[in-house]
């Protein structure tokens, strides 16, 4: 499981964390792999999980970082309460199933665009990731890369980061 943490460790250090307390939410379509994300983080173990049926936050210490992540519904009826859940977050994963449908993926694409375009998270780092990478039907990167229309986007170290504690917007 170490290399569990040594990813998410390197994702706090490019969400730019250098405080004791970070805030990330969890977002991504129903059945893409959210709570089982959550469940190797958190305990350490990949296990099947009931769908999630209302904001799940669960809180760990990786790197000297108390790390708050809210696992989220990805069902229709959840995604309206996303934006609820916005203030005060310091980073979004947004995870996809690589091996879903080409309709599944487009809804994925839609509800990502919404995300990008949010006012709520102008200036939150966003990790998309790829989840269920290992079935044979999953897509490649590029190909994933692609289907949700991210083709040219910043990744990386040199995306625009707020700065820490700050917010272009303020919660009501």
């Amino acid at each position: 499981m170490s290399s569990w943490f040594g990813w998410f460790s390197s994702l706090l250090d490019f969400l730019g964390f250098r405080e004791r307390k970070g805030r990330v939410l969890l977002l991504g379509l129903d059945n893409a792999g959210k709570t089982t994300l959550v469940g190797a983080l958190v305990r350490g173990a990949v296990g099947a999980y009931a769908p999630t049926a209302k904001p799940n936050p669960q809180s760990f210490l990786l790197g000297g970082v108390n790390v708050t992540m809210i696992d989220m519904g990805g069902h229709a009826e959840a995604r309206r309460l996303w934006e609820d859940y916005m203030c005060g977050i310091h980073g979004v994963v947004f995870l996809v199933d690589a091996a879903s449908t080409e309709a599944r993926l487009m809804e994925a694409k839609a509800e990502l665009h919404k995300l990008l375009t949010t006012d709520a998270l102008r200036g939150v780092p966003m990790l998309v990731m790829g989840s269920k990478i290992d079935l044979p039907a999953a897509r490649s990167e590029d190909a994933l890369i692609a289907a949700l229309g991210l083709q040219g986007q910043r990744t990386g170290k040199t995306a625009p980061r707020a700065a820490a504690g700050q917010r272009p917007w303020r919660c009501s």
